[in-house]
């Protein structure tokens, strides 16, 4: 459902990233087929480039065998080239400190070359990754436009924190049933 929802949001025609997340992966039946995608995951460039009407630009770097993806200084340069409407993304943690954060350094490095190309910056985000870490910071919460989480009545009360931080933050929140 976050990612029906993500999917949603995007406009025929528009330039689009998406990162190596299984999220961002899940968009692909609800996209329009009018649009250009730049990413470093293998397997939403293969299934993409079954579309038609759909471009697809894939980053190079280092690939990364466990999860089909490029990652390192080439991707990021890459990346850094480019300029997206809408950049969809994930990470492994979402800290109460209000920091993102992912597993390794060169991943969380890819992570913000994908945030610093985007007009609208979006984290795709399932609620266990509310209150926890990880090992590399990407970046402060503040960095980014909205966020689609999942409801979850066992963490309501993080949940209505984090509402009233991104609410102070011009931070939008979507949360999904």
């Amino acid at each position: 459902s976050i990612a029906e929802y993500a999917a949603s949001r995007v406009k025929p025609g528009e330039v689009i990233a998406m990162d190596d997340s299984s999220t961002t992966f899940a968009m692909i039946p609800f996209l329009p087929q009018d649009l250009t995608v730049v990413t470093n995951y293998l397997n939403v460039a293969s299934t993409l480039q079954q579309h038609e009407k759909t471009e697809v630009i894939l980053l190079g770097g280092k690939l990364k065998k466990e999860t089909c993806s490029t990652v390192g200084k080439d991707l990021e340069r890459m990346m850094g080239g480019y300029h997206v409407d809408k950049a969809f993304f994930s990470v492994k943690a979402l800290s109460p400190e209000k920091e993102l954060f992912d597993a390794a350094e060169e991943v969380a490095g890819t992570k913000r070359a994908f945030i610093g190309s985007g007009t609208e910056v979006i984290f795709l985000c399932d609620h266990t990754k509310l209150g926890n870490y990880a090992f590399s910071k990407v970046c402060d919460l503040k960095d980014i436009s909205m966020i689609i989480m999942d409801k979850c009545e066992k963490i309501q009360m993080e949940q209505d924190e984090l509402l009233q931080y991104c609410e102070r933050e011009g931070i939008k929140i979507v949360f999904i049933a």
